[in-house]
């Protein structure tokens, strides 16, 4: 019979545990968790975005992740579900096509775990990083140019972004960069 008390007394002590511990993620009045991304990191199909999550306390201590913010917590913790990519160990992989993108974003959604590469358990955070887009578009020349017979202008385009960011993109004589752009020639062969 004491067998069953205090087998009985462990099962309910390790079940009060369980949910005081599950319910330790939940953005509380004396728990805040902030998503932390780098932004000077262009978000555009391709690229990867660090991101970290940071914890603050109702004491003012905080916890950060590995990673970005150089922390010292696992990102164990979390599950991260990435609308538009894939998440690994700090870092969202941006998929997608290279449409244009000015009103769209990447949705994060943070959930907790109950034990290591556990089910998602309850959403902690959701955020929405807004995508890059295409401002304006240049035409760039590398050397000067030689206006004569048999000589070659190496040119590119360098893609000025709404952060003011730029991608050069060179073309050489036998490199295919620049098929993606459509050139209209005027007065000249290609």
């Amino acid at each position: 019979m004491e067998k069953i008390i205090l087998f009985y007394f462990l099962f309910y002590s390790w079940s009060l545990f369980a949910q005081t511990n599950r319910n330790n993620f939940q953005n509380t009045p004396s728990k805040k968790l902030f998503l932390i991304y780098d932004t000077k990191t262009l978000k555009i199909q391709g690229n990867s975005l660090p991101i970290g999550l940071m914890t603050i306390n109702s004491d003012g201590d905080t916890i950060k992740t590995k990673g970005f913010l150089k922390g010292k917590q696992n990102w164990n913790k979390y599950n991260i579900q990435i609308s538009n990519g894939k998440f690994f160990l700090g870092k969202i992989k941006i998929g997608g096509d290279f449409s244009y993108k000015k009103l769209d974003s990447i949705e994060v959604n943070i959930y907790s775990r109950k034990w290591f590469l556990g089910k998602k358990c309850q959403l902690v955070l959701t955020k929405k990083i807004p995508y890059n887009y295409e401002k304006e578009i240049q035409l760039k020349v590398r050397k000067e140019i030689v206006k004569a017979p048999g000589k070659y202008i190496q040119f590119g385009i360098r893609t000025i972004y709404n952060n003011d960011m730029f991608i050069d993109s060179w073309g050489g004589f036998y490199s295919n960069d620049l098929l993606s752009f459509n050139f209209n020639e005027e007065g000249c062969k290609a």
